[in-house]
């Protein structure tokens, strides 16, 4: 328990970027050896300029953006859950979205990388990450539902959003839109503005 409040007091800091010190000296591949394996995952593909550890820590700092960036009225939950909480889970959330990569990486006939059902993986892990942690019932299976489904492509037409809607529920999809929006921000620049634009659709129709 004490290392899960130390690891999120540090994950809501602003500078979560400091989480690498703790690998420089070992600890991660104490309490967080997925971490440190994501560090040496690469990330051979046009949507991508990090590995897989430091997309992920950019995607940390940009989901606090976006929260913090929130008008009042607009929290996911409608407020009834402790704002430090919706923090919470949605910066493990970012932390831990490609934690499935590194097990699922393949690389094509051109050395192109690809991770196939990496959102699947992503979510088995992280339940299994955060339980190790010690953190409730109710932040692992929101955090688990994140991972499970950061991956849907918007198809542009209301039947697919509903289709979403139905699987994750309702009021999961304001955490969703958020975790996708600081996933494409922690990416290369390839096809961001295109992305963002399907995105803002998506929340129009939603």
């Amino acid at each position: 328990e004490r290392i899960r409040e130390e690891l999120t007091k540090l994950l809501l800091s602003a500078e979560p970027e400091k989480l690498l010190i703790a690998e420089k000296a070992g600890l991660c591949r104490i309490f967080l050896p997925e971490f440190s394996q994501m560090l040496r995952t690469g990330q051979n593909n046009p949507n991508h300029c990090y590995n897989v550890g430091m997309h992920s820590l950019h995607a940390v700092k940009h989901i606090q953006e976006l929260y913090g960036s929130l008008r009042e009225g607009e929290a996911p939950y409608d407020g009834c859950m402790p704002e430090e909480k919706v923090n919470t889970i949605l910066v493990y959330a970012a932390l831990l979205h490609d934690v499935g990569k590194p097990l699922c990486r393949q690389a094509d006939e051109e050395g192109m990388d690809h991770f196939h059902g990496h959102d699947r993986k992503g979510s088995e892990l992280a339940h299994s990450i955060l339980r190790r942690l010690r953190f409730d019932n109710e932040t692992v299976r929101l955090v688990e539902k994140l991972i499970r489904f950061h991956e849907w492509r918007y198809e542009g037409n209301r039947r697919s959003l509903r289709r979403l809607v139905h699987k994750a529920g309702a009021a999961t999809m304001p955490f969703l839109f958020m975790l996708q929006e600081a996933d494409v921000h922690s990416q290369s620049d390839y096809n961001r503005e295109d992305k963002l634009a399907h995105m803002r659709e998506a929340r129009r129709m939603f």
